[in-house]
């Protein structure tokens, strides 16, 4: 009934002894301050119920990567619902991806890292052709490119001038020939008249 070796308790006695001293250590409380519960709380923060529009960029990314929902096509009670475990994952620190703690630092975080790296340099253009005299080519169709929309700003700059003074002046022999036409003088009114309308027949 014992085992092969003198004095040797059996396996099943030893797989017995290994099961209890696991419960023992998972029924006893950890001390605080210590574990990975406290010290994710630590970092992100505990949130609650009333924070749901203050981690909405969150909870949303969270609902739509995890667990595959669209937030506008849950009922309130369930968005409810589904923010307590969201809120569970947060306090706990058990989130997958640090994002749904803090999204727009951790966008900001990543873009930081990008921009060390130098795989984004602002305001540089890649080269796509490699033929210098294609590439000069290209340039200078550019360049008289945007020397014609400037000239033809120009030139609708100057019209419009000329177009405001011309109004400016039919407004005031307007003005005159309505004066005339007060004070009587017909003959005066009907030249302005025809300067202002040639085609007009008098």
């Amino acid at each position: 009934m014992g085992s092969d070796r003198d004095g040797a308790p059996p396996e099943n006695t030893k797989r017995e002894v290994e099961d209890r001293d696991i419960r023992r250590k998972s029924s006893r409380e950890k001390p605080s301050g210590s574990g990975k519960d406290s010290g994710e709380e630590k970092d992100y923060g505990i949130i609650r119920e009333t924070d749901m529009w203050n981690k909405r960029p969150e909870f949303t990314a969270w609902l739509l990567e995890v667990k595959k929902v669209n937030l506008e096509s849950l009922p309130p009670w369930e968005e409810k619902k589904m923010f307590k475990d969201f809120m569970e994952d947060h306090n706990t620190g058990t989130f997958t991806s640090k994002k749904y703690y803090d999204i727009d630092g951790y966008y900001r975080l990543k873009l930081e890292k990008e921009m060390k790296k130098g795989l984004k340099k602002a305001g540089i253009s890649e080269r796509t052709v490699f033929n210098d005299e294609e590439q000069r080519r290209l340039e200078m169709q550019e360049l008289r490119e945007r020397q014609k929309e400037e000239e033809v700003l120009a030139l609708k700059r100057s019209m419009e001038g000329g177009m405001a003074q011309a109004m400016k002046e039919q407004a005031r022999l307007k003005e005159e020939m309505v004066y005339l036409y007060k004070i009587g003088d017909m003959e005066g009114a009907a030249a302005i008249q025809r300067r202002l309308d040639p085609d007009v027949p008098m």
